[in-house]
């Protein structure tokens, strides 16, 4: 596989998106993204001029889904209350209605993103040592099978409120149930390690949660990772910043 082959690729998939689950003001307005955030995004887009970046929040995020997927999709995402467990949701819908690669944002480009096999719907990353697929970089096309049964997975585990856990309710888990220990004849496998050395690279970009209280490994800790659908989010769209 080569540049040549992925510049192929449909112009429709060429869509790159990350997601940054933005805080509240007290007051109901929403905050500007951090600088060290559009930092990221601005990185992305001089690696890849000829992709459509887009950097999205919980409040841009729950539109995307109310238009694409309708309110009840929107709002079961609105039930997840942890920002970890949102992205985990969105990325996965906002694939199959848009097509493209998804980073989170602490990784950063080494050069452009050719790695996904342009004759495969879906290319994602195993770690060697237990298998676990991931889902924090992949490459999936517009409406691609493999992304609906993840989604189907995660509204399942999302609805039932059963499962405990982040990383199995609308993780990596839910990737592992919906594609199975050996993939689909749809999907290509990368490892992760070699991934992650040869097209991008870890950025510690000021904002990760990783080394406090708010990391979602400790939240889940404290609480139920569900939450009852607030009203409209909580006004979330009933004010904005002017």
């Amino acid at each position: 596989m080569n540049a040549d082959s992925n510049s192929q690729a449909s112009d429709e998939n060429r869509n790159l998106m990350l997601y940054w689950d933005d805080l509240m003001l007290d007051w109901g307005e929403i905050e500007p993204y951090p600088h060290g955030i559009i930092a990221v995004k601005e990185k992305w887009q001089r690696f890849c001029p000829g992709w459509n970046a887009a950097l999205f929040s919980k409040e841009t995020a729950w539109h995307f889904l109310r238009e694409q997927f309708g309110r009840d999709i929107a709002e079961l995402f609105s039930t997840c209350a942890v920002a970890a467990m949102r992205s985990d949701f969105f990325r996965v819908f906002w694939a199959i209605a848009k097509g493209g690669i998804y980073s989170d944002l602490n990784f950063v480009p080494k050069r452009e993103p050719v790695f996904f096999d342009p004759a495969k719907r879906l290319t994602v990353a195993r770690r060697s040592d237990n298998g676990t697929i991931m889902n924090r970089f992949f490459f999936s096309k517009k409406d691609c099978e493999e992304m609906k049964l993840v989604a189907n997975e995660i509204i399942e585990a999302v609805s039932k409120r059963e499962i405990p856990c982040i990383l199995h309710s609308t993780g990596p888990g839910a990737w592992t149930r919906a594609l199975s220990p050996n993939g689909t004849s749809g999907m290509s496998v990368l490892k992760w390690e070699e991934l992650l050395g040869k097209f991008i690279e870890r950025k510690n970009y000021g904002h990760s949660t990783r080394s406090t209280n708010m990391h979602w490994k400790k939240m889940q800790l404290c609480g139920s990772i569900y939450q009852a659908p607030p009203e409209l989010l909580g006004g979330m769209r009933r004010t904005r910043k002017r």
